[in-house]
């Protein structure tokens, strides 16, 4: 589950990490419109973002598994964000809608997926800030065959983020977020239904002109639903990081440390995780010659169904280079790794599953607002289990319009 999260961050070679301790955008659109041609209308400081698009996509496995399954899928979605600016203060909601079509199986896969954004920032006194973020997605998660259907399910992520200016170069801080996740259908409620909140405080120096050292601490508590599971565990990350233009070409974060984790009731078959260590990566590098370099990377705990968690390691790589004003093209790369430190069920052996991608795109910008993308990625998984492996190749054409 965290290696899709990480393979589909990678895929976008221009995005670039959020820096620890800066305010976030306070126009709340869809992440489509963040990666894309905008029209904005203004009124008087209040600011309207709308998009349209349409994506085909031919997936030659729908359902992920060694027995592939392909089907063609159109995914129409829209998306219209509102900002309100102040010379000291931004406030913005958005909402993004859209569907999934599927060309075959198409009952147990069609779905409509849902997102609710609510931002907003203020600057208290001179570099200091305060940010408050909320985001409420109705989605799914992908079928595991033709006989089940996508599993439904509700997330919240809600933020809090306080930078205070100390003197001309030291700094303090404090982030904390609370995501819920709530399963639709009974039998995984049962086993998934969580709340995690994580407290993260932080304090630095300006190395640079626009750039920042840190030291962060972030506990994190997880508490399930239903305590006969005996999951709920709490983890803390001890972190030294960089943020802002590391140098002229390059920015970004970059940082590194290690976490561990202990469980409120404790296993009489497993014993607590030994400290490990851990990497958050996110940097862009603009190189000559019109080109854009984004590495990602990172190293970190999940939680899981087999065991109670997994190790999930992640490094993506993306080059693009601008032919002209109007035409782009670049290629993806990416590896990541789920380790389940203990074994499940039945399972005589610990699991590992190894996923490898590759992939072109090409981008051509109509007008201004409108823009085209075709693109073809292949990714594989292998796995210490037979039944987890499978390879899948998806080729997509894409028409986004800002309006």
């Amino acid at each position: 589950m965290q290696s899709m999260n990480m393979i589909k961050g990678g895929l976008v070679f221009f995005a670039l990490a959020a820096g620890a301790g800066l305010v976030r955008p306070a126009v709340a659109r869809s992440d489509s419109m963040l990666a894309a041609p905008r029209k904005d209308v203004r009124w008087s400081g209040l600011t309207v973002n709308r998009d349209a698009r349409v994506e085909v996509a031919q997936d030659s496995n729908i359902y992920l598994s060694k027995t592939a399954t392909g089907s063609l899928i159109v995914k129409p979605g829209a998306g219209i964000g509102f900002a309100f600016e102040r010379p000291r203060g931004t406030i913005g909601i958005g909402y993004d809608l859209q569907l999934l079509l599927y060309g075959r199986y198409s009952r147990g896969n069609n779905a409509v997926h849902q997102t609710g954004t609510l931002q907003a920032g203020y600057e208290f006194r001179k570099d200091s800030r305060v940010a408050v973020t909320d985001r409420f997605m109705s989605t799914t998660d992908q079928a595991s065959n033709e006989l089940t259907g996508r599993t439904r399910r509700n997330q919240n992520n809600a933020g809090l983020d306080v930078d205070a200016a100390l003197g001309r170069k030291q700094f303090i801080g404090i982030a904390v977020d609370h995501v819920l996740h709530r399963y639709l259908d009974a039998k995984l409620s049962d086993i998934m239904d969580r709340g995690e909140l994580t407290i993260a405080p932080r304090a630095g120096l300006l190395i640079g002109p626009k750039t920042r050292g840190y030291l962060k601490f972030a506990l994190g508590n997880t508490a399930y639903d239903d305590k006969k599971l005996k999951k709920d565990s709490s983890t803390q990350n001890y972190l030294a990081g960089v943020n802002g233009e590391i140098s002229a070409r390059i920015t970004g974060t970059a940082e590194a440390g290690f976490f561990t984790r202990s469980y409120k009731d404790s296993s009489t078959i497993f014993a607590d995780p030994k400290p490990s260590p851990t990497v958050n990566v996110g940097l862009k590098w603009v190189a000559p010659r019109g080109v854009n370099v984004a590495l990602s990377a990172s190293r970190g705990m999940a939680e899981a169904v087999w065991g109670r968690y997994s190790v999930s390691t992640g490094v993506n790589l993306g080059v693009g280079k601008n032919f002209g004003p109007k035409l782009t093209a670049g290629i993806v790369g990416g590896f990541s790794s789920d380790a389940y430190e203990e074994r499940s069920g039945a399972a005589k052996s610990r699991r590992t599953d190894r996923i490898t991608q590759g992939g072109v795109n090409v981008g051509y910008e109509v007008r201004k607002n409108i823009r085209l993308k075709l693109a073809d990625l292949y990714r594989a998984r292998g796995s210490d289990f037979e039944e987890f492996k499978y390879s899948d190749n998806v080729v997509t054409a894409r028409v986004f319009a800002a309006f």
